[in-house]
């Protein structure tokens, strides 16, 4: 199958909307250049994604860990001069002393 063959197939298939999964094409130089060639205002005109859902390594977002925020947890931290970002993730140990030290 020449070039543009693959080309206009790969074209058509775009044009009318079907999903199209290529997972491995062996090209030589020239082949490759001319399918890029042919790919090429398909990939300037699309957009890039975020990782689809479903995929990935599945750890997400992680739950909140009971009723207290973490602005209360940076807030009680500071207070007993423990550094704390402003923002990201707050350490582990200091979020369990913030629960044994307040009940919370």
């Amino acid at each position: 199958m020449s070039t543009t063959s693959i080309a206009a197939r790969l074209r058509a298939q775009f044009t009318s909307g079907e999903t199209v999964s290529i997972t491995r094409l062996t090209l030589n130089a020239v082949h490759a250049r001319a399918l890029r060639k042919a790919l090429e205002k398909y990939i300037e005109a699309g957009r890039r994604v975020g990782r689809a859902a479903g995929r990935g390594s599945g750890r997400g977002r992680a739950p909140r860990t009971g009723p207290s925020s973490s602005t209360e947890v940076r807030a009680w931290a500071r207070r007993q001069g423990i550094k704390v970002s402003d923002r990201g993730r707050i350490p582990s140990g200091v979020v369990a002393r913030f629960k044994e030290e307040t009940g919370a």
